[in-house]
């Protein structure tokens, strides 16, 4: 690490060690923080010159913002990391600046030349967490703790609301109803809990999601009472978050779910069940795919 930017580095966290109570400062440096991660995905994500936009929203009359932006648009015009590093250096060394607001331009500037470099958003993230006084580092950490335990009872929350939804639909399921989405739904309903989890691990999730497109809400019902609230979730945000899909494609899932228990009937993993019905109803689709395969 160049001397001056540790001197410096050093320095600041001093300084700050000395003024904890510092609310206004400490409140500016996560903001910082955020920001640089930020920065960073979109970079990640979409590439340095999106990055020109993100700095028109920065606040150009305030230093600290100011000179990422500066350092930023370097990067983007295509200036060689030693003069973005060297120019950075000089414009904090130039500034009368200290404590909080010091830290903050060393922490953009190792970010601009971290993002120019592109390294890993965990590695920058990591990194930065390491130029910060202990104090902050922990409430910095405490923070994103709290950010992600909100966002995660977010999702949970909404997919919560997502799985009633699919399972408050009330279509009836009629035994005298042969296509294979309702035999599905009924074999659903017949099996005890222990086979339902049997088959759901056999079966993969693309096939389940795309089956419970169609499937009436007591059967929807059966899949989520047999899978972790985790995985119930993931299934319920692919169910409502799919994009067209055919019919077509939603019955081929119904025959991959009843073939995998047909298998594990035979195989002895579960127990005897009448699948007279249904596999004559799965016979019907197989000729069928047989015929559209050979163009008749």
């Amino acid at each position: 690490m160049d001397t001056f930017f540790l001197n410096e580095l050093k320095k600041c966290c001093a300084d700050i060690n000395s003024d904890k109570e510092n609310a206004s400062g400490i409140s500016e440096v996560l903001e910082a923080y955020k920001r640089i991660i930020v920065f960073a995905d979109l970079a990640r994500s979409e590439g340095l010159l999106a990055l020109s936009e993100a700095c028109e929203n920065l606040n150009q009359g305030d230093a600290a913002e100011g000179f990422l932006s500066r350092q930023i648009m370097q990067i983007v015009d295509g200036i060689e990391p030693r003069i973005v590093t060297e120019t950075g250096m000089n414009e904090i060394a130039a500034d009368d600046n200290v404590s909080y607001k010091r830290l903050i331009m060393l922490m953009y500037h190792k970010a601009a030349v971290m993002i120019q470099a592109g390294v890993s958003i965990n590695t920058l993230r990591v990194y930065i967490q390491s130029m910060l006084p202990v104090f902050l580092r922990e409430a910095l950490l405490k923070k994103e703790d709290e950010e992600e335990k909100a966002r995660q009872q977010k999702k949970n929350d909404d997919s919560s609301k997502w799985v009633r939804a699919l399972c408050e639909d009330n279509r009836v399921i009629d035994e005298r109803d042969y296509s294979i989405i309702n035999q599905t739904a009924l074999l659903l309903l017949e099996l005890s809990d222990a086979e339902i989890q049997r088959i759901l691990r056999e079966t993969e999730n693309k096939d389940i999601v795309t089956a419970m497109i169609e499937l009436p809400g007591r059967a929807r019902a059966c899949i989520f009472d047999n899978t972790s609230k985790r995985l119930g979730a993931m299934l319920a945000h692919d169910v409502m978050c799919r994009g067209t899909v055919s019919l077509s494609e939603i019955e081929k899932a119904c025959v991959t779910i009843v073939k995998t228990v047909i298998k594990l009937e035979a195989d002895g993993e579960i127990a005897h069940h009448n699948l007279t019905v249904l596999k004559f109803v799965i016979g019907i689709y197989d000729i069928s795919d047989m015929t559209k395969n050979n163009g008749l």
